[in-house]
């Protein structure tokens, strides 16, 4: 299920690893505030871009690599993460 982080973990708190259909996001780095996950496709492995606090919007924010391309799904489950990142920060 989209988003579902499974019994015993609040829905607001992102793992190490947490998949979707067809992509999954891996832990790269932990801060005290903040963290680094990449995102990946989860048939090939391909990273198709990183997810990280950007500072000057001070929220999480998606940064792709130059030639992915995504479908409305894939973009749905980025900003799903993203909420969820967000929420566990608050």
């Amino acid at each position: 299920m989209r988003g579902d982080y499974g019994p015993g973990i609040l829905a607001s708190q992102p793992e190490e690893m947490k998949e979707y259909e067809y992509i999954r996001f891996v832990k790269k780095m932990g801060k005290p505030k903040t963290s680094v996950w990449t995102c990946e496709n989860i048939k090939s492995g391909y990273e198709l871009g990183t997810i990280k606090w950007h500072g000057p919007w001070r929220q999480y924010c998606y940064f792709p690599r130059a030639s992915a391309v995504y479908s409305a799904g894939c973009l749905d489950d980025i900003a799903d993460f993203i909420r969820k990142a967000m929420e566990a920060r608050a």
